[in-house]
């Protein structure tokens, strides 16, 4: 009988019911060792074998939890037979997760999930199912991240499963998406009637006593009273008042254990050190303290362990702590190696037994380094990035020399950071810097530091960081030693060649051009280069770095003399160091951490010092600082720069599209050439190439990249269904930044249909990050939403601080709207400047939609009426050459109103009908009330009513994608396997599309050319 669970009990009924009836769910229990978590999924499991459904099972074990699947490999071991019937991609991923693949190749993690929820809804067709699994915490992430990539899909399966994890002494289980069940302590009267049933016998103040400390724990109510003598009843029962509840229970273990023959503890020691090892594997280390079998009834008879499914499993997780803590550490090393020579020829056990050597290790062991190295290697061909990070890790433990120490220490920072962990990447990679003793070694452990760093939203540390290593890695070498005369004039032809006459390299040029800006008082070589990287990324200013320190450090050594070529006036680089490859990639990312962090003068010097340098991605350096700066910039300057940059651009990576994230950066540029039509076609075939291969981690860049092109073009179904699915990828894949951008897109969308509570939330966190461009388009969405509401005067306000701000990163697109809000609040000289930016930027990357809201805006701040309307009938024509249809029609809305405010009310009706039309189509009721309201005020009868809605307005985003795809041919598998959820779920989605379309088949769906 369980005693004060029956709330919890009828959630897990209800919870198996709704399985049985095609709804799938999903609970973890959280709660303390002993509170009574296995017991309740013992009840679940019984009762949905008796109600006919299969069970699968599986528990986390600790001594598992680096190898790579091993706990999902636990709980499918029964259903293996099934991985044959998945699709193929899938199937292979199964098998390389679980070493079954003949060639070795690593398992996609994600492909590993999408593969666990087809074969759980293939189970789920013969009948309803149960997955169980106990302990998950001890699980090994890949096993975790699988399992609830294919819980968070489930839908309409008869599928229920149910986790459980201890709090507190244990390791994090983040599962977010599934909800959780927090499990107390007993209710009183349950804690005395399970103590009771348990030790009648208690004499009544030792009963009191027990109820108080065991504070409603069932674990603690039944072990307690067992472990103590009888005199111990009568006297000073337990004497732990002050002691914490585990620590409790950590005592009562070890008594019992205490009282077991020497030989028994000897076995419950190695039992404990294997960590759930087959029987066969702890008997052969047992034999080491002349243990066997036979001493293995003792700890059976004390209900310590017992022997489940050819393993022994202790009884409770404390028990296997309480004997492994309690052992001298001398014992604890004695089981570690018994169990490793026992291990010995297995390679199926291989990696058990390098972690078991290496528990085993008191000092730097070179032999048990590179067996952990060779299990690194292992688990990345299983694709299990976290595995490879922490066997490098403790492989640079062992290892005796430096220069070895560091290359593992830097391969177990780039799998931390491969894993999505970039706060361990960062402390990882600063450990190998302090180690690095040549350039390579500094340059790649650098690299990755200021990558964690960057991701971490600290983009400055980044910067500071690589330039801080760059003087190091070229001072001291003759060709860059020369006199001081003539630098000047190199350092301006240089800064003019990033940024033109005007630009803000004219700083950057007299730094390069004052030798006494650099660092002559410092090491130079690599050990200076490590002192001076962990100075600017650790030290107590490292949030505070001022453009005067970046560009001191990036000029480093005496700059070499100019070499301007007096016909051209072109610059030509001095010859490079002795190591451009390595110092080149060093100066473009530390141009991408400056982009990030909106410090566009730290972006110039940059590029200056590459082209002093001659490296072979100055030119890129270059270009990037200029197409920076033509988004950054609200002043004067040549309209032709940014586009000429990203043109470069555009022909530099074009080069290398073929890699995935090369070819996102050049969706990215073309996007920033206002070339929006090939940004979505290279985005919509990389999304395509991302599912079909199962590359879930590259697809959440992609749909940050295809939602902002479709959120440009108009498309504002389209853009909701791929930022939505889009957060959904960034969650699953730690993806930070992306997931705030998409939320800044979802906001935009919000603030067209005028939900002021979805923009503020959706706002928040990049509003808190306070980082450019996500701070400025949440900024820009509010205005939006403000503007949509009639309250232009906050949207004028919060759009002239953006635009008057110091990181303008991502506003160009609304500066239309802050010249619509001076223009009705007849502040014709606030819109101005905004309006000279647009018209270069417009000018700079001539497109009929960039040109037509130029024209619009101009209308606005038209003295002449008769003028204004020219503009705005210009507006029009280049509307209808092609972009948003948003935008077309709010420049019809204000052209009805500005016909209507002319008195010429019969021609204003045409423009304000079609605006009205546009804006019902998409949700935007806001703007559609203006455009109703201007109708009603130009005389008709009443507002027209809202259109129809389209044939997709009627599903939701994720029955929109679904619906398309079966209309292209697809099956339910196939759409399950695109959309990662699972072929249930797409049928299901299916059957409400059906309906809502009035169709009634797959063929009537093709015909209506979704």
């Amino acid at each position: 009988m369980l005693h004060g669970r029956s709330g919890e009990l009828r959630t897990l009924d209800r919870l198996l019911a709704d399985a049985r009836q095609g709804r799938s769910g999903a609970l973890l229990l959280r709660g303390e060792a002993g509170i009574g978590k296995s017991v309740l999924l013992d009840h679940a499991a019984r009762a949905a074998r008796e109600a006919g459904m299969r069970v699968l099972r599986g528990t986390g074990v600790e001594a598992e939890g680096e190898l790579p699947y091993a706990g999902l490999h636990l709980m499918l071991s029964g259903v293996l037979d099934r991985v044959a019937g998945l699709p193929a991609a899938q199937a292979e991923a199964l098998r390389s997760a679980f070493g079954m693949a003949s060639d070795g190749t690593g398992g996609d993690r994600f492909l590993v999930g999408l593969a666990v929820l087809t074969l759980l809804d293939g189970l789920a067709e013969e009948g309803p199912l149960l997955c169980v699994v106990d302990d998950a915490h001890w699980l090994d992430r890949e096993s975790a991240d699988a399992l609830l990539f294919a819980v968070r899909r489930l839908g309409a399966e008869p599928i229920a499963v149910l986790l459980a994890v201890r709090e507190d002494d244990a390791p994090a289980f983040p599962a977010p998406g599934v909800p959780e069940l927090r499990l107390g302590g007993l209710d009183a009267e349950s804690a005395g009637a399970l103590l009771d049933e348990s030790a009648a016998g208690l004499p009544r103040h030792a009963r009191e006593l027990v109820l108080k400390e065991a504070a409603g724990n069932p674990l603690a109510l039944r072990e307690l009273p067992t472990v103590q003598g009888e005199a111990e009843r009568y006297a000073s029962p337990y004497g732990m008042a002050a002691l914490p509840p585990h620590s409790r229970l950590l005592r009562a273990f070890t008594t019992a254990v205490a009282a077991l023959p020497d030989r028994t503890r000897s076995l419950l020691l190695v039992a404990a050190a294997a960590g759930g090892a087959d029987l066969a594997t702890v008997l052969g280390a047992a034999e080491r303290f002349d243990a066997s079998l036979d001493d293995l009834e003792a700890a059976e008879r004390a209900r310590l362990l017992g022997l489940v499914d050819g393993r022994l499993a202790f009884r409770h997780p404390l028990v296997r702590t309480a004997v492994y803590q309690d052992a001298p550490a001398s014992r604890r090393i004695a089981a570690h190696r018994a169990l490793a020579d026992a291990l010995a020829g297995r390679p199926d056990q291989a990696d058990q037994r390098a972690w078991h050597l290496a528990a085993a290790a008191t000092g730097p062991d070179p032999e048990t380094a590179r067996l952990l190295e060779e299990s690194a290697e292992r688990a990345r061909a299983r694709g299990s990035s976290r595995a490879v990070a922490a066997a490098y890790e403790r492989a640079a433990e062992l290892t005796p020399d430096a220069a070895g120490r560091c290359r593992r220490l830097t391969a177990a920072a780039r799998a931390a950071a491969d894993a999505g962990r970039p706060s361990h990447a960062e402390e990882l990679a600063g450990r190998a810097v302090a180690l690095a003793d040549g350039p390579d070694a500094l340059a790649g452990a650098v690299r990755i530091k200021a990558e964690a760093l960057d991701e971490q939203g600290r983009s400055r540390d980044a910067y500071a960081l690589l330039t801080g290593v760059v003087p190091d890695l070229v001072g001291g070498v003759p060709s860059l030693v020369g006199q001081a005369s003539g630098v000047a004039g190199h350092a301006s032809g240089v800064a003019e060649a990033v940024a033109g006459p005007a630009g803000e390299a004219s700083s950057a040029a007299k730094a390069v051009a004052d030798p006494a800006s650099g660092r002559a008082g410092q090491a130079s070589g690599p050990a200076g280069a490590v002192a001076g990287a962990n100075r600017v990324a650790s030290g107590p200013d490292r949030d505070a770095v001022e453009p005067a320190g970046h560009a001191s450090e990036l000029v480093g050594a005496t700059p070499a003399p100019d070499r301007v070529a007096p016909d051209s006036g072109r610059y030509t680089p001095a010859p490079a160091g002795p190591a451009p490859d390595l110092v080149g990639p060093l100066l473009f990312q530390a141009a991408q951490a400056a982009w990030h962090a909106g410090d566009q003068g730290a972006l110039d010097r940059t590029a200056v010092r590459a082209a002093e340098l001659g490296v072979p991605e100055a030119g890129r350096i270059a270009a990037l600082a200029r197409l920076a700066a033509g988004q950054h910039r609200c002043g004067p300057g040549d309209p032709d720069a940014g586009a000429d940059a990203v043109r470069q651009l555009i022909g530099a990576d074009g080069e290398s599209a073929a890699d995935l994230r090369e070819a996102v950066r050049l969706g990215w540029w073309h996007l920033f050439a206002g070339d929006l039509p090939a940004a979505r076609d290279l985005a919509v075939g990389l999304e395509r190439r991302c599912r079909e291969s199962g590359a879930i981690g590259t697809l959440a860049l992609v749909q940050m990249l295809l939602a902002r092109v479709r959120l440009l073009l108009g498309l504002h179904r389209e853009a909701l269904a791929t930022a939505t699915e889009g957060m959904r990828v960034a969650e699953d894949t730690g993806h930070a930044r992306v997931r705030v951008h998409l939320a800044t897109v979802l906001a935009q969308l919000a603030a067209v249909r005028g939900d002021e509570e979805a923009v503020r939330e959706l706002t928040a966190e990049a509003l808190a990050r306070g980082v450019a461009p996500g701070t400025v388009h949440a900024a820009c969405a509010l205005a939006l939403l403000d503007l949509g509401l009639g309250r232009t005067e906050a949207a004028f306000d919060r759009l002239s601080a953006v635009a008057g701000g110091p990181d303008r990163q991502g506003v160009i697109g609304s500066l239309p709207d802050l010249v619509e809000a001076a223009a009705r609040l007849d502040r014709p000289e606030g819109g101005q400047s905004a309006l000279a930016w647009y018209e270069r930027h417009a000018a700079a990357y001539p497109r009929p939609w960039t040109e037509a809201v130029a024209e619009r805006c101009r209308a606005l701040l038209a003295p002449d009426p008769a003028a204004a309307g020219s503009r705005f009938v210009r507006a029009l024509e280049l509307h209808r050459e092609g972009g948003s249809g948003f935008e077309r029609a709010r420049t019809e809305l204000l052209y009805g109103e500005h016909l209507r405010r002319r008195r010429q009310t019969s021609e204003a009706r045409p423009p304000l009908r079609a605006a009205l039309d546009t804006f019902d189509r998409l949700g935007a009721v806001v703007w559609a009330e203006r455009a109703r309201a201007e109708l009603r005020a130009s005389g008709e009868s009443q507002g027209a009513p809202a259109a129809a809605p389209g044939l997709l307005d009627r599903l939701t985003p994720q029955e929109a994608q679904v619906a398309r795809l079966a209309a292209e041919g697809l099956s339910n598998r196939d759409i399950g396997a695109r959309l990662f959820i699972s072929p249930r779920t797409a049928g299901y989605h299916l059957s409400n599309v059906y309906p809502k379309l009035g169709i009634s088949s797959r063929r009537e769906l093709v015909r209506l050319g979704l």
